[in-house]
């Protein structure tokens, strides 16, 4: 189907707030925001989310709101929801310098490049307000000075640590107004110098940066910042005691990042996609967010996209856009029990556990019942219950995977760790097995592989033989074709050897629905490969010796059977 192209387009990747108005995009209203953050009266408030679920936007919409330019913005929020609360919100717009940094792109392989990076965002915003230069503010050419080298990238490091504030003393100076700090995704850094390698360099310079900026500011009216989660153990806002951090198990604020149902509602109606709903909802929903039920939007806004251009199905989009890195190593370092419980939770279950909305990076490696409060905070788990006992203050909380999209990373992930695995173990058995017809070994080995590892009950025969393929394929003088045209169709696994002298393989894969269905798909498997003459290739190569096994899984059960 096509979208009426009188409709308002689909933002994809938009986080300017301006460009909605300007290229006429679809907007969910989270103007509220404003005004919950001006009846708070917090000084520094720190908004902590999953990442693309609009964090970028909702600061890009405050810094359009409060900042006093040339241009007048105000006709950006006419229509929208803060309007309509009268003066007492409209006198804010466009009365204070605005501060906005975004360290969302210093995610580089080292701490120099990373540095750069931080350095290059900070002398953005100086040149934003490089107008200060041109009006001859400056008494002392000593400040002039730094602030031209900030602009130019050739500052000292401590010039640096103090450029958000000396920016402040400057803004409040010139417009005679404190000025309001944006910050957004300010962790960024941190985790990816926790994945790389220089967590202690990153620290070092961040919690330098921000205390200088947020502690004891006289200059400052307000701070936003936004990030996935709170580090302040690694003391990054210490001593900042109005510092508010506002989490996903907060209530306040709880409607502002991600869509609502009636929103989405709202969006489904306005394109004509109501038919959508539940598919949407099961693949995009199932977070929540204080007292919210809430969709990715990001996702949301992918699917649509992509059925305005015919598509029927939903994908995993949000899964597939950079961040999983420490995910995969979460999963891939997690000890036995750990595992187990991963493999509860991809195959729908639920895990009790505690939530430290504290956790920092570093003592992800100490305590590994960290990773639960990780992969909640960062978005890749949801909770469905929490309770707490009698005169106690610590709250349990049920865990599960979200959602189809969410699903889909894990069972990625684990993939990916199978084929780790495989790299590393020892084979030899299984392969001797193989090519002396030992039935009974081999459905063994290939069982025993299985319950080391972690598995999903709703697998598909492809992922069995991706498993399979992964093993086989350190055999050694043997060539391996997987699903190579042959006879009347396609066979499964074909092993070929240099040497004559030595067995052919042929090997076709099934899954069970119950153990005491093993030995009857093992049955189908090799009537298949005679009924479709999988054997023909090896026939047309001259190869007499040949083995065939009919291969049923089931879940982290494997029977092998020998044809005759």
């Amino acid at each position: 189907m096509a979208f009426d192209i009188t409709k308002k387009a689909i933002p994809i990747g938009i986080s300017d707030f301006k460009e909605f108005n300007r290229r006429n995009y679809y907007y969910v209203d989270k103007s509220i925001l404003i005004k919950d953050i001006l009846d708070n009266r917090a000084y520094v408030s720190l908004f902590t989310r999953p990442r693309r679920f609009g964090k970028t936007l909702n600061l890009s919409m405050i810094k359009y709101y409060f900042e006093k330019t040339e241009e007048d913005n105000s006709y950006l929020f006419k229509d929208l929801k803060i309007w309509k609360f009268g003066e007492r919100y409209i006198d804010h717009q466009g009365k204070y310098p605005v501060i906005n940094l975004t360290f969302k792109s210093a995610k580089m392989n080292t701490w120099e490049e990373t540095y750069i990076e931080l350095v290059n965002s900070i002398s953005e915003e100086y040149k934003r307000h490089s107008y200060l230069l041109k009006q001859k503010f400056f008494e002392l050419e000593e400040e002039q000075n730094i602030f031209l080298n900030i602009c130019e990238q050739k500052a000292k490091f401590s010039d640096y640590v103090s450029s958000i504030k000396n920016l402040c003393i400057y803004l409040e100076k010139y417009w005679g107004q404190k000025p309001i700090i944006l910050i957004d995704e300010y962790d960024v850094p941190i985790q990816n110098s926790y994945i790389r390698g220089f967590y202690d360099e990153a620290i070092n310079f961040i919690r330098a940066l921000l205390q200088a900026a947020l502690k004891d500011n006289n200059y400052l009216e307000f701070a936003v910042i936004t990030g996935c989660l709170r580090v302040s153990k690694e003391s990054i806002f210490t001593g900042l005691n109005n510092l508010e951090i506002n989490s996903i198990l907060d209530k306040q604020y709880s409607e502002h990042f991600g869509f609502t149902q009636e929103e989405i509602d709202n969006i489904l109606r306005y394109y004509s996609l109501e038919d959508k709903r539940e598919e949407i909802k099961n693949w995009y929903d199932g977070y929540k967010f204080g007292v919210s039920d809430i969709y990715n939007p990001w996702s949301v806004l992918k699917c649509m996209k992509d059925m305005s251009l015919g598509s029927d199905l939903p994908e995993a989009y949000w899964v597939n856009t950079s961040g999983n890195d420490i995910v995969k190593k979460l999963i891939l370092n997690a000890s036995d029990s750990t595992k187990n419980e991963i493999e509860i939770l991809i195959n729908g279950g639920t895990i009790e556990k505690t939530l430290n909305a504290n956790i920092t990076y570093n003592e992800l490696d100490e305590n590994i019942e960290n990773i639960w409060s990780m992969l909640f905070f960062t978005g890749y788990l949801t909770y469905t219950k929490e309770r707490r006992e009698k005169d106690d203050e610590i709250s349990y909380f049920d865990l599960k995977i979200p959602n189809r999209e969410l699903m889909y990373v894990y069972k990625a992930i684990i993939r990916y760790w199978f084929e780790e695995r495989v790299k590393e173990k020892d084979f030899s058995e299984l392969y001797s097995a193989l090519l002396d017809g030992d039935e009974e070994t081999l459905s063994d080995e290939i069982s025993e592989f299985l319950l080391e590892n972690i598995s999903f009950y709703d697998a598909k025969e492809s992922f069995y033989h991706g498993i399979l393929t992964g093993i086989l394929s350190r055999i050694g003088r043997y060539r391996i074709y997987s699903n190579i045209e042959s006879g009347l169709g396609r066979s499964d696994i074909i092993l070929v050897p240099y040497s004559f002298r030595k067995p052919s393989v042929l090997i076709e894969l099934k899954i069970a629905k119950s153990e005491d269905e093993l030995e009857t798909r093992c049955s189908e498997a090799l009537n298949q490969i005679e009924n479709k003459k999988y054997d023909m290739y090896l026939r047309k190569e001259n190869f007499k010796n040949m083995i065939k096994y009919g291969v049923a899984f089931c879940g982290k059960i494997c029977q092998v059977k020998k044809g005759v």
